[in-house]
C-alpha cells in the first residue's frame, strides 16, 4: 500500500484516511499556515535539533507501511531512524489524538 498524496483538503477525503487508519499526506495549502510548519522547519528542512529536544522523549507509536507491524518507541529514535534515512517507512501516529 502506497501514501496517498490529497490535492486538496476536504473533509471526505481526510475522513476517509483517518477511519481506514491509512496514512495520507496533506497539501502544503492546508499545513502552511500551521504554527508547527514554521517551527519544525529550518531554512526549508526538518529541524531535528529542535524537534529531539522539543519532543525526543514522547513515547509514540511508530508504524512501518512496509509490514504494517508497530512498536512503541521514543519520537527520538524515530528521529534519529529519519535523520539517517533509516526509517523511509515509519510514520508516527499519536494514538492519544484519535477517538
Amino acid at each position: 500500500m502506497s501514501t496517498a498524496r490529497l490535492p486538496s483538503l476536504t473533509y471526505t477525503g481526510f475522513r476517509h484516511h483517518l477511519l481506514s487508519n491509512t496514512p495520507v499526506l496533506l497539501p502544503s495549502s492546508a499545513t502552511s499556515a500551521w504554527p508547527a510548519f514554521k517551527l519544525w522547519l529550518k531554512d526549508g528542512t526538518v529541524d531535528f535539533a529542535y524537534l529531539h529536544e522539543r519532543y525526543g522523549s514522547e513515547t509514540v507509536t511508530a508504524v512501518d507501511c512496509g509490514s504494517w507491524e508497530s512498536e512503541e518507541k521514543s519520537f527520538g529514535e524515530v528521529l534519529s531512524a529519519w535523520e539517517a534515512a533509516q526509517g523511509e517507512r515509519v510514520y508516527v501516529k499519536d494514538r492519544k489524538s484519535v477517538v
